[in-house]
């Protein structure tokens, strides 16, 4: 990792991720994605010092794609990667390029990461990938979340035209805070570094202070401090890559429930046939919803036990309200009241049914009774 010639280090957390991609059929191994993505960066006039470290097992490793894979925000895995990745690699972007890379160039919003140098290092662990953000020898009061919009641009557009590779990045917003590195101005013995956590209009302030008895550069601290934090950051990534999953999942279902909506407010013989005919619409919306709620149940167990292990670490401190926040979200899915809803439609529907059928057996019998009055009279 390149050497950041400043007192303090400047830098924001996102998740950026490589994924294979056309044309398809792709049939390719492990070793084949690392080295494309290798590959494609170094191709690249704004990268340097390109690094990859990953568990060698992935090498061999035999895949094949038919179909494009979805975004990371629609799917619950970062698949395919290997065990344990490292990536690190040097960004350089001139200010009139971030400006135009920029999302708020449309309202005026000058851009703010005080520099055109930024090292990017993502890591892939257990569930997620976490990039690391680091702002090189920038200005006075940076905004270092401002890189994360800025690069997902950049290498959005970069691979936008690379044959079987794709670069994806949840969210699009960074992680909502910015991040310092600064020496302590008082030695803690009993550990290398702390944090602090400043709430402030926009994004909060996080700053780590470490323990220069056991440094011997802040960039030496930088290293340790993110080796300590990226299990945390992975676990809150994990969390927002289900949350967006489950709201396109819940989407689908909404969108079902608004058609049967739709159906009950037509009138008249059409409306009625055509809510008859919607047996299907009904049937789907259940079964989706019924999946839904299977895997809020089957990942519980899982994300709890990862829960307890991650908040008992010191080094997840400051984030442990993001973590709290996303662990409860699931339990706010308006589930029961859609199957009762779903419920109250199948319910109107058998009752219509009914009247109907009962009105046409009511018909039938009367005018039996005629034709056998007339037939005996």
């Amino acid at each position: 990792m390149p050497t950041v010639r400043t007192p303090v280090i400047s830098f924001a957390v996102g998740s950026f991720f490589f994924a294979p991609d056309g044309p398809f059929p792709y049939d390719f191994t492990g070793r084949d994605h690392m080295n494309r993505i290798r590959a494609a960066l170094e191709h690249l006039a704004n990268v340097n010092e390109v690094e990859l470290e990953y568990s060698p097992e992935f090498d061999d490793k035999q895949m094949i794609l038919t179909e494009a894979l979805p975004v990371i925000g629609e799917r619950l895995d970062y698949s395919p990667s290997p065990t344990y990745m490292t990536l690190d690699f040097r960004l350089d972007l001139p200010m009139r390029l971030q400006q135009e890379l920029s999302p708020w160039r449309f309202v005026g919003q000058p851009v703010d990461t005080k520099t055109e140098h930024f090292h990017v290092s993502i890591r892939q662990k257990f569930h997620a990938s976490v990039a690391f953000i680091t702002l090189i020898d920038p200005g006075r009061s940076p905004s270092p979340s401002t890189a994360v919009a800025i690069l997902r641009e950049f290498l959005t557009k970069a691979f936008a035209d690379t044959e079987h590779l794709r670069f994806d990045c949840l969210g699009p917003s960074p992680f909502h805070a910015d991040f310092f590195i600064r020496p302590s101005r008082q030695a803690d013995e009993e550990r290398p570094f702390t944090c602090l956590r400043t709430t402030r209009e926009g994004y909060d302030r996080i700053t780590y202070r470490y323990n220069g008895a056991d440094f011997d550069t802040i960039d030496e601290a930088r290293d340790h401090i993110f080796d300590a934090i990226d299990n945390a950051f992975d676990f809150v990534y994990h969390l927002q890559q289900v949350e967006a999953h489950d709201l396109v999942q819940f989407d689908e279902i909404t969108d079902l429930v608004t058609l049967l909506v739709e159906l009950e407010k037509e009138k008249g013989l059409t409306g009625f046939w055509k809510r008859f005919r919607s047996t299907s619409v009904r049937s789907d919306a259940l079964m989706k919803l019924a999946d839904f709620e299977a895997e809020q149940v089957y990942r519980q167990v899982p994300t709890m036990r990862t829960y307890r292990q991650i908040t008992r670490q010191e080094d997840a401190a400051c984030i442990l309200s993001d973590i709290d926040e996303l662990t409860q979200r699931p339990m706010r899915w308006p589930v029961e009241q859609t199957e009762r809803l779903l419920q109250l439609f199948e319910r109107r529907r058998s009752s219509a049914l009914q009247n109907i059928v009962t009105s046409i057996a009511g018909l039938v019998g009367v005018g039996i009774g005629a034709l056998l009055t007339a037939l005996f009279t």
